[in-house]
């Protein structure tokens, strides 16, 4: 059962809320309804071990619903290289070619937005980890000057990589393992980034990774990561709500580590705490563009 806000939303909807209205609660109270049954279906098939089963039903559904728009995308499209179907699902839950196209394109604009220097600098080397198939690297690539930065992607999935290393050419692609460190020399980037990675890891996991990304920073580098905060609230059960305010985090497993379908959840005091003394959050983004990581806040952290 989904606790906190949504027990707020429940008594504002009985009383006529603050706006003193029901008519104008009504689409939140609406809302409110939507991620109650898709969370008590999901927690069900989660606690049952019934969930990658479901995914498998929900990627074949997701293909065929996309088959048509598909068809006209790679029509308009002649000539681009484009990740197989389940590559895709894989990495993002969607096997839309125009979701991937658009999504991965504004993405790119959220990242030179974020960290402008990066379209001026000479000299200047950053680093995807947890690229997947190429949604951000293959957009951020046409942005920039490849006479002055040198692009690379990092990803657990080894199909990834080798399907990036084949089609996208201009990007050192490496593949890592599920636990650190990197393939990479200490100091190496000027920026390294992670949109909705760390957000599918366990604790034991989540430090270790987070101070192997300010590892391969240059002093004063930048690490950009999004995570599941505060706005995500509303989809905890009430057990993870209560270790998301008490410890900073709340994990959801039952699932493999690393893998889409894991979801982990962190305050910013966990991320201060994290932090520490070597470490300095120039930005947090509490209300950023979807297209990045479907709205997970925005942290940009210099190694100091």
């Amino acid at each position: 059962m989904v606790a906190g806000h949504n027990e707020d939303v429940i008594s504002r909807w009985s009383s006529g809320g603050a706006f003193g209205s029901v008519s104008c609660y009504k689409h939140e109270f609406e809302e409110y309804i939507i991620i109650m049954l898709k969370q008590t279906i999901v927690h069900f098939l989660r606690g049952s071990h019934l969930l990658t089963a479901a995914e498998k039903a929900r990627y074949f559904l997701n293909v065929l619903v996309n088959r048509p728009a598909n068809r006209r995308f790679i029509a308009e499209h002649p000539g681009v290289a484009l990740p197989p179907l389940w590559l895709a699902y894989d990495a993002y839950s969607s096997t839309n070619y125009y979701w991937y196209w658009d999504s991965g394109s504004h993405a790119a604009d959220c990242i030179v937005k974020y960290i402008p220097t990066v379209t001026t600098a000479d000299d200047c080397s950053l680093l995807e980890w947890g690229c997947g198939p190429g949604r951000i690297l293959r957009q951020l690539r046409n942005r920039l000057d490849a006479s002055r930065v040198k692009i690379f992607g990092s990803d657990y999935n080894k199909a990834s990589i080798a399907w990036c290393k084949e089609h996208l050419k201009g990007i050192a692609f490496l593949s890592n393992e599920l636990l650190p460190p990197l393939n990479y020399k200490s100091g190496r980037f000027d920026l390294v980034y992670c949109a909705s990675v760390l957000t599918h890891l366990p604790e034991p996991m989540f430090r270790p990774w987070l101070e192997e990304l300010f590892r391969v920073l240059k002093p004063n580098g930048i690490a950009l990561i999004t995570l599941n905060g505060d706005r995500f609230i509303s989809y905890l059960s009430r057990e993870e709500r209560e270790s998301y305010e008490r410890l900073g985090y709340a994990n959801r497993g039952k699932v493999h580590e690393g893998s889409r379908l894991y979801m982990a959840y962190h305050s910013r005091r966990y991320v201060e705490t994290v932090c520490g003394n070597d470490f300095k959050i120039v930005l947090h983004d509490s209300n950023p563009s979807h297209y990045l990581s479907g709205g997970q806040d925005v942290y940009l952290i210099q190694k100091i």
